[in-house]
């Protein structure tokens, strides 16, 4: 089911561009977790829990939280974002959800992926083949069903003979992560406001957990 957005185009409530208020001003950036996919109420995602707890134990101080979470996306995407369309409310604090699936191209990007797919459909007059059909069915599955999701994250865990892999530098050619991050800093000292990155658990084996090193690296 879907939910509603504002005029930007995020899960949460409008606001303005001026601090009339000198709030504290928290972005939170991520994927469909602190977008708050499968969350029916806007007031239980992520970011806004983290406002009614502020407000609670630190009445005296003013806290305004954003939600610019975008199911799908990946970290490069993220900082993007928050660039495009975050900087302009001067934020003082910037909070990456970071999910160990961006380590993953073909999984955290798989929805971003589709879309530029049903481009190539509309430019080329509507024809699609047969990998851009299956593409676009498994992105929506992974979009719309938490058990294939779950399912798949955990056939992608058991399939590399290296349980760190999401880690490894040399399964992420790319160095996607390393470079939004470092951006993500740059950004965070030339606009004045504190970066911090939350690392969520992969839900797959909490004992014993397999990827201590990918929350490390990150």
């Amino acid at each position: 089911r879907g939910f509603v957005t504002n005029s930007k185009g995020f899960r949460d409530r409008e606001h303005s561009v001026e601090n009339s208020t000198g709030a504290t001003r928290i972005i939170f950036l991520g994927d469909s977790i602190i977008a708050g996919h499968g969350i029916e109420k806007p007031e239980d995602t992520f970011s806004s829990q983290v406002e009614q707890i502020a407000r609670t134990t630190l009445p005296e101080t003013s806290i305004e939280t954003f939600n610019m979470g975008v199911g799908g996306y990946e970290t490069l995407q993220e900082v993007a974002t928050l660039i495009d369309k975050g900087l302009k409310y001067r934020p003082n604090v910037v909070v990456i959800g970071f999910c160990l699936n961006d380590f993953w191209p073909d999984t955290g990007a798989i929805i971003y992926r589709s879309l530029l797919l049903r481009q190539q459909i509309y430019q080329s007059g509507g024809r699609s083949s047969p990998f851009t059909v299956l593409s676009e069915f498994r992105a929506f599955l992974l979009n719309h069903s938490k058990l294939v999701a779950t399912l798949y994250l955990r056939w992608r865990a058991t399939a590399s003979s290296d349980t760190t892999s999401q880690g490894n530098p040399k399964r992420n050619p790319s160095g996607n992560v390393g470079r939004a991050l470092e951006q993500f800093a740059t950004t965070a000292r030339n606009a004045e406001f504190m970066p911090v990155v939350v690392v969520f658990p992969a839900m797959i084996k909490l004992t014993n957990y397999p990827f201590k090193q990918s929350h490390e690296l990150v």
